[in-house]
């Protein structure tokens, strides 16, 4: 079961101590008195069995007031016909555990024992006044031969079988318990997870079968849930005012304080990473604080907790690596409170599908997402929202998918590459893992990366052709893979560098739409390992060897990570040490491909011509796209690129900007007359004069410093001074 928690300590973490020394205390009545029937009443998973545990404890410590405890389990028993039976059985040969016990306790046993034979004939319980309960009588004629079988038994084992009427008996057990000179306490718990009939029988026990006097009964359940079963009519009212003749003390089990909660989830959060092996990486640090306290506020009670971190243990040990812990631990606490149907709507959801920039995908993606209209899309996350409209699960939602939560169509920064669910492919992971598809663990990646020829084997490099199996397995691979992880001898790392390269010019890539986020992001990752070998040949050898688009994003995203305010320490410094050597070699690297258009792949140009832009000077990368749309076919053939996307891709690949003269780019595009380029043309239109003023006057800037200072390609030495 995924709630027990049997192993653990029953630690005071909702401090229930004090309640639990006043419960005993109200058990401890004074001898000579009547029975008294207590309930710790409260919801499902709130506490109520360790609350019953530390009362036990706590009347086991009363030395000075000592006690028969009897742990009655009726989950125990195979049918409600034998609950009662099998009750006073245990209670005799518990309160006689052997020869030595005395004398007024051997003789309790026995006529505990004569009063259950008496009640086995089931006659006499039809006269018992239990509201409710006028099937019971009939159930216990029918006595099985097991429980007959277990009262004879033990009747031979107290020696003395007699059968008296059924007043007798009872007379005789009362003056017996009576002459104990300790009060009897029987604790039952789980009263509200028994059927109806059994909860029925349960209460004509502590109420008319077993009401001895010096006896104490302390039951734990849900008042709701059993009112509902004892009351005939189905009514929690009327069950109510039922269980009120019965219950003379009903004390309710405290909620739960969050704050207390919130340390257990911490608490808890320790052992889970312990015993899964995972180091808590920098940037799932920043959020994890977030994490835990949406986790507490998650969780309404100490069995939710209980069952999170449960969840939690058994997907980190799949997962360490692969998904970022802090959003495992908010998805993992949605998958225990989330109703069944929302979070099969979310696990299911094409809206986290949706082709962004980090999915390799090609023409034939775009149109199959292009039938799924905006309709549909507002449709489902009206339905996602809807499940998750209470404040505590709307919250973790945002957390995990800001995209979804606020229609937003930016998600978290550098969803994949700090392993958030809110990026596709992590997100894919996950749901493979939810699902018990077969899958590659943290544990394998690790081994792979320590044993190079195995890694080769699966990655299929020495095989002829690069399978979409093994492209994908090396993406996979790629979301496990951390600088900080990765080895920096040569040897070790390259099996991924010559998969890359061979992923890089695969026909499964070279028809993607876009240069490959997921590529460029397992090429980041191999360039800042090697910081600590910056000036080496291992740097400017991968440098040169892997594919240049991949290569050159991985650029832009160093620097653009170390611009930026994200507080990874350690990675920005690794960025900081490989920038100064790596920035240089990818820009003559690119120069190079730009001088001799034969080496850039048609995937590229779009968006080398903007990395370029962006990388050096913007008027470089205009001279650059001026030879590549030379002629009107060659103009053709890139519009076309463009084309195949849809139309909310133009504002952020305008191709526009790159041009000095953006006008008579709009009327080069116009002059094809190619309907196929009719939505792009249309976008081109309708951008404001002043912006097309603006871009002009920019390049005009550019030009005329360009003038006063010569341009320097970046593989050429700068001039003497």
């Amino acid at each position: 079961m995924l709630d027990a928690d049997a192993s653990r300590e029953r630690v005071d973490h909702y401090r229930r101590d004090a309640l639990a020394q006043r419960v005993a205390h109200a058990l401890l009545r004074p001898l000579g008195t009547d029975s008294l029937v207590v309930v710790l009443d409260g919801p499902w998973g709130s506490g109520k069995t360790w609350l019953l545990e530390k009362v036990a404890e706590q009347l086991k410590a009363h030395a000075e007031n000592p006690t028969h405890v009897v742990r009655f389990n009726p989950w125990q028993i195979a049918e409600e016909s034998d609950l009662i039976l099998d009750f006073l059985v245990q209670l005799a040969l518990e309160l006689s555990p052997g020869k030595s016990a005395q004398k007024s306790v051997t003789a309790a046993s026995r006529k505990l024992l004569k009063y259950a034979k008496v009640l086995s004939y089931g006659k006499y319980l039809k006269y018992v006044p239990i509201p409710g309960v006028d099937t019971l009588g009939t159930a216990v004629e029918d006595l099985t031969e097991s429980a007959s079988e277990a009262i004879e038994k033990a009747e031979q084992v107290l020696e003395e079988p007699s059968r008296p009427s059924l007043s007798q008996a009872r007379r005789e057990v009362n003056d017996a318990i009576a002459g104990l000179g300790k009060r009897v306490i029987v604790l039952i718990d789980d009263v509200d997870r028994l059927r109806s009939r059994e909860v029925r029988a349960v209460m004509q026990l502590v109420k008319s079968v077993a009401d001895f006097p010096q006896t104490s009964f302390l039951l734990a359940f849900d008042a709701e849930h059993v009112a509902k079963a004892v009351a005939e009519d189905g009514h929690v009212d009327t069950g109510m005012r039922y269980l009120e003749k019965i219950i003379q003390l009903s004390i309710p089990v405290p909620w739960v304080d969050k704050r207390l909660l919130l340390s257990e989830v911490r608490e808890r959060l320790t052992d889970a990473l312990s015993s899964s092996g995972h180091a808590v990486k920098p940037y799932e640090r920043v959020l994890m604080d977030d994490a835990t306290k949406l986790v507490a506020v998650l969780c309404d009670t100490p069995r939710d907790v209980v069952r999170w971190a449960n969840h939690l243990a058994w997907a980190a040990a799949a997962l360490r690596g692969s998904v970022n812990m802090a959003d495992l631990c908010v998805v993992e606490a949605l998958r225990i409170k989330a109703d069944r149907t929302t979070w099969a709507l979310l696990i299911s959801s094409r809206i986290l599908d949706q082709p962004e920039a980090d999915l390799d995908i090609g023409t034939q993606g775009w149109r199959m997402w292009a039938g799924w209209n905006k309709e549909t899309k507002q449709a489902e996350l009206a339905a996602i929202r809807s499940g998750f409209a209470s404040q505590a699960l709307f919250s973790a939602l945002s957390f995990l998918f800001p995209q979804v939560a606020r229609d937003k169509a930016d998600g978290v920064l550098n969803a994949q590459e700090y392993r958030r669910v809110s990026s596709p492919v992590v997100w894919s992971h996950y749901r493979r893992f939810g699902t018990g598809r077969e899958q590659v663990t943290g544990a394998q990646v690790e081994n792979w990366l320590q044993n190079p020829s195995e890694l080769d084997a699966a990655l299929g490099n020495k095989n002829a052709d690069l399978s979409e199996e093994q492209i994908d397995l090396l993406l996979e691979i790629g979301g496990f893979i951390s600088f900080d992880s990765l080895p920096t001898q040569a040897d070790k790392i390259k099996p991924l560098v010559t998969a890359i390269c061979r992923a890089g010019v695969s026909p499964q890539i070279e028809r993607g739409a876009f240069t490959s986020s997921n590529l460029a992001s397992l090429v980041e990752e191999l360039f800042l390992a090697q910081a600590s070998r910056v000036g080496t040949e291992e740097l400017q050898q991968l440098a040169n060897q892997l594919p240049l688009s991949e290569t050159v994003l991985a650029t832009e995203r160093l620097i653009a990570f170390v611009n930026s305010g994200f507080s990874w320490a350690e990675k920005q410094e690794a960025a900081r040490q490989v920038l100064p050597q790596l920035k240089p070699l990818v820009l003559g690297r690119l120069h190079q491909a730009i001088n001799d258009a034969s080496l850039l792949r048609e995937r590229d140009r779009v968006y080398l011509a903007h990395a370029y832009s962006r990388l050096e000077l913007p008027s470089k990368a205009a001279g650059m796209l001026a030879r590549l749309v030379a002629t009107d076919d060659a103009l053709r053939s890139l519009i076309q690129e463009l084309a195949d996307r849809p139309a909310d891709y133009f504002p952020s690949v305008l191709l526009l900007d790159l041009f000095p003269d953006p006008t008579a780019f709009i009327e080069r595009v116009r002059s094809l007359n190619d309907a196929r380029f009719s939505g792009y043309l249309s976008f081109l239109e309708s951008v404001p004069p002043d912006r097309l003023a603006n871009i002009q006057n920019y390049y005009a800037k550019i030009l005329a410093v360009t003038e006063a200072t010569p341009e320097v390609a970046p593989d050429e030495p700068p001039p003497k001074e």
